[in-house]
């Protein structure tokens, strides 16, 4: 696979996540945002859900899930973040 370089967009609802999670918990924030740029490296080795989920892709950390999907179609590809949140919250 050739060495392709991503463009990183969170959505709305990622952002709002990640900002409140900073105010409250910083290590898991650092840690989130370290999964998220690891995903840009190699975004075909996290695991593809199913069912009302089928074409998004999610990494977890901790009790946390980070959902995404991959958009080969632009240029340059983006990976966009839908959603960020810890598990029980994030597949309602």
């Amino acid at each position: 696979m050739k060495n392709t370089s991503y463009k990183l967009i969170f959505s709305n609802k990622s952002d709002k996540y990640l900002k409140n999670l900073k105010k409250d918990n910083k290590e898991d924030f650092n840690n989130l945002i370290s999964k998220t740029i690891l995903i840009t490296k190699n975004p075909y080795d996290s695991k593809s859900l199913k069912c009302k989920f089928k074409g998004l892709k999610r990494v977890e950390y901790r009790g946390y899930r980070i959902v995404f999907y991959i958009k080969n179609k632009t240029n340059p590809p983006e990976i966009q973040i839908l959603d960020i949140g810890l598990r029980k919250i994030v597949y309602k």
